[in-house]
């Protein structure tokens, strides 16, 4: 999942943002000029996200907003860019619906179009969450499954089912009276439903009018049909049952909440821990170091997979070795074994940044170049540049 698009309005010192994003956005601002906040944007979009509503947003006053003017709305307008993995995750549905919605609505077809709002009345709301052209959410509700059917159904074509009518009068434009479904290969037939009588109306399934006036089960026994006098089950004939159900949409929503909340990191420039003047410490979150070590010495296949390229990348940078230790981390400069707390700070700095990406997030950094020398900058920046391939990075620079 990629950000293609984003719009920030309303928001903090933003009053109006509108970016397309790459794999790797580098912000540069004076200070001041509203970089933080935009990254809290994302953040926040990620961390509280909700199909539908979600509640009073997390540290929510008036001064969340613009010029402190809470008339206007908060407003985030995302588009993301997903892969056919994760179409596959969100969009739990058959192949068959996949290609006709691949088919009407090509060109956004890997696009989620996502509208939320901060009301300070209300909180959170969804304006509109659209995919490949459909409306999933708008006004903060869940669209009916008809609405969608309606708009899939023009390109169905349903072979081998036929309804005739029996009552006169009554014909695809006037649905009504007695009438079968026939299935043709199997040679069975089949009262009608609510969704039958709708692909008759929009010509997915042909009609005829031939059997006017006669009576069905004469005509069904003549005809050597097996009358079944209810409608079919869907294991009976799949391609007339809804293409979008109600439990589908409900599906679609937990999938997409499972896969966009959280997706987001935000590693502030605030990552630093205190400390006393005079006196040598690492100013990496203790719990930062401790996390490293265990990983370190772990026996788990996952945690040696894990610290083997970690390792090898932050070897990469500093040319300095790690060496594990069940006490604390060590750092091996020729035949010194040091602590984080006595390596440069340009060198502490990469053993938290780089702790701190996972695999899996976007990211948000703010001033990484904190403590860097231009060379390891520019070395930092290289490896950005390389893991962007696979996941966003957004960086904002004084």
């Amino acid at each position: 999942m990629k950000i293609s698009k984003v719009k920030v309005e309303n928001y903090g010192c933003l009053r109006k943002v509108e970016l397309e994003l790459g794999d790797l956005a580098i912000i540069i601002g004076k200070n001041g000029s509203g970089k933080s906040f935009f990254l809290e944007a994302l953040n926040k979009f990620f961390g509280e996200f909700s199909p539908i509503g979600g509640g009073v947003p997390l540290g929510s006053n008036d001064y969340l907003w613009f010029n402190r003017d809470t008339r206007n709305p908060i407003k985030f307008t995302f588009t993301l860019s997903l892969s056919d993995e994760e179409i596959s995750d969100v969009f739990p549905l058959p192949q068959h619906v996949l290609r006709i919605i691949k088919k009407k609505g090509y060109q956004e077809f890997y696009k989620l179009e996502i509208c939320r709002i901060i009301d300070i009345r209300g909180g959170w709301r969804t304006e509109s969450i659209k995919w490949a052209g459909l409306h999933l959410i708008k006004d903060d509700k869940i669209i009916t499954p008809d609405e969608i059917n309606k708009f899939l159904q023009a390109e169905v074509k349903i072979t081998n089912y036929e309804l005739y009518f029996f009552a006169p009068g009554y014909s695809h434009t006037n649905i009504g009276g007695d009438r079968l479904l026939i299935d043709i290969l199997k040679k069975i037939a089949y009262f009608s439903s609510p969704q039958i009588d709708f692909l008759v109306a929009t010509r997915a399934i042909p009609s005829s009018t031939e059997t006017s006036g006669l009576n069905f089960r004469e005509w069904a026994k003549e005809k050597g049909y097996r009358l079944n006098e209810r409608p079919p089950k869907p294991e009976e004939a799949p391609q007339i049952v809804p293409l979008i159900t109600a439990d589908i949409l409900q599906k679609i929503t937990t999938s997409m909440t499972n896969k966009i909340k959280g997706r987001f990191r935000l590693i502030p420039a605030t990552r630093n821990i205190k400390s006393t003047p005079g006196v040598r410490t690492s100013f990496i979150d203790p719990t930062i170091l401790d996390s490293l070590r265990t990983i370190s010495i772990s026996t788990v296949r996952a945690d040696e997979i894990k610290w083997d390229q970690f390792r090898q990348e932050v070897e990469g940078f500093f040319l300095k070795k790690l060496e594990p230790n069940p006490n604390q981390l060590l750092i091996r400069d020729y035949d010194l074994r040091l602590p984080a707390s006595h390596i440069g700070g340009g060198e502490q700095e990469i053993l938290q940044i780089r702790h701190l990406i996972e695999e899996d997030l976007m990211m948000g950094i703010e001033e990484p170049e904190n403590h860097f020398h231009p060379e390891l900058a520019r070395t930092f920046f290289k490896f950005f540049k390389t893991i962007s391939k696979k996941k966003s990075n957004y960086n904002c620079n004084s």
